[in-house]
């Protein structure tokens, strides 16, 4: 949720085609404290959009453009019009190819097809991810050059990760048709092995979570949202919402019986511990998500 005169390190400009990808990158600079302005997160509804996002890109120190396979989508089109209207070549602008184009990206402005822009590739892989980290810590240490951010860790303990949570993959499907808790605690430690060193999980590590869900009924849910431990749950009084408390730093409100977010409280500096729900909670007061 965007509050007024809120500013931005990045704005996401993507096609809605690729969203899921637009969203792990955002998620992945989040983690390295970068403050991203990604429309699922911080747009208001019931608002003007075109106006929340105008006033995001004139907010944000660095405009990122992602690629797929489709090239740009019409709102895509707009949000760099707009950029490039009100920034000109004074901020900075990074195209991410996301993809191999089916085509040449016919649409594409020509200061974008300027060979003073790199385009960075499989930012998923921590040799293209560092330099492209590297751009955005550079613009905005002009701004503050004391800025400090969290460092990537080296490749040889990305490499570590990866191996180990592949390892607790292994040993989770092992324990899913024994040892049901143990099966989930395995996989969820999986997760959490990448998230150590500040990358999404594996795919592998989310599927093996899923499956054991899938392949006993009894568990009747599976709440996806925080990105990092969960420290606390709260329900309320008639058990219609459940209130969880993470170390990401943020509460979230969920819907029990739909089993979904209803809104994400952020605002914390630090982990939240703990959660407690009032007598009076009314879920029609939280809205929808964001």
């Amino acid at each position: 949720m965007t509050e007024p005169g809120e500013k931005f390190d990045v704005f996401v400009c993507y096609n809605s085609d690729d969203k899921s990808s637009a969203k792990e990158i955002a998620e992945k600079l989040r983690k390295y404290s970068i403050k991203c302005f990604f429309d699922e997160w911080n747009t208001l509804p019931g608002l003007n959009a075109v106006q929340q996002l105008r006033k995001a890109i004139e907010e944000s120190s660095v405009f990122v453009v992602l690629l797929g396979e489709n090239g740009t989508g019409e709102w895509q089109d707009w949000e760099i019009d707009i950029w490039y209207k009100i920034r000109g070549e004074e901020g900075l602008i990074i195209p991410v190819l996301l993809s191999k184009p089916k085509e040449e990206f016919k649409k594409l402005p020509g200061f974008l097809k300027s060979p003073t822009h790199t385009f960075f590739e499989k930012l998923n892989e921590t040799d293209s991810f560092e330099p492209f980290f590297e751009s955005i810590k550079r613009e905005l240490r002009k701004d503050d050059p004391d800025r400090e951010f969290p460092e990537i860790p080296d490749k040889s303990e990305y490499l570590h990760a990866v191996s180990e949570a592949r390892r607790l993959v292994v040993a989770s499907l092992n324990e899913q048709n024994k040892h049901v808790d143990l099966s989930l605690l395995l996989a969820m430690a999986s997760i959490q092995e990448m998230e150590a060193t500040q990358n999404p999980a594996l795919v592998e590590s989310e599927s093996v979570l899923l499956t054991t869900f899938q392949s006993h009924p009894q568990l009747d849910a599976y709440l996806h949202g925080h990105t990092s431990s969960v420290r606390s749950l709260a329900f309320s009084p008639d058990g219609s919402l459940l209130a969880s408390a993470s170390w990401d730093q943020t509460v979230i409100v969920w819907d029990v019986k739909e089993q979904r977010a209803l809104r994400i409280l952020r605002g914390h500096d630090g982990s939240v511990r703990s959660s407690l729900v009032q007598p009076g909670w009314e879920p029609a007061g939280f809205g929808k998500l964001g």
